[in-house]
């Protein structure tokens, strides 16, 4: 009868430990900087990135990635694109990303402006793993157009 008792036990804790691992979410997913957040420019009618990349860390899992841009603050002759595996329009603020076991995709927030107006643009990204809620990242990006400053500094 012990023997039993045991055999039972070690079962219902293998069935439990599997059910555990299956159902329990790890942090898969990474984002970090390859650029600094803050970028200048002086140039019209010129672009410029901060870029980062997302990592997909499972070497078993497949994500789904929700990029979506929260916050587009930009004065007027200013606009901004969000880019994955492609670049999108300026209106365009969300994106769906599939990455694979171990994947790392770039992503490039873009900055562009088409005036002297010396001023600065700010875009917030959430990158969000479908798959567990708790798995995200928030990002800050701006654009500082310092063209103004520049030539009255050289006048």
């Amino acid at each position: 009868m012990t023997i039993n008792k045991l055999y039972l036990f070690k079962t219902i804790l293998t069935i439990w430990l599997c059910l555990f691992l299956k159902f329990s979410k790890s942090q898969n997913l990474n984002f970090y900087l390859t650029s600094d957040s803050i970028k200048y420019d002086t140039t019209v009618n010129s672009s410029f990135y901060a870029s980062g990349n997302i990592q997909n860390l499972s070497t078993a899992d497949t994500l789904t990635i929700d990029v979506i841009r929260l916050i587009n603050d930009i004065e007027p002759y200013w606009a901004t694109s969000i880019c994955t595996d492609v670049c999108y329009y300026t209106f365009i603020d969300s994106t769906v990303l599939i990455l694979l076991p171990g994947q790392t995709q770039q992503f490039k927030n873009w900055f562009r402006f088409f005036a002297h107006n010396t001023d600065t643009a700010h875009t917030k990204i959430l990158f969000s793993n479908r798959n567990d809620v708790n798995n995200y990242f928030l990002q800050n990006f701006y654009g500082i157009d310092s063209t103004s400053l520049i030539m009255s500094a050289n006048e």
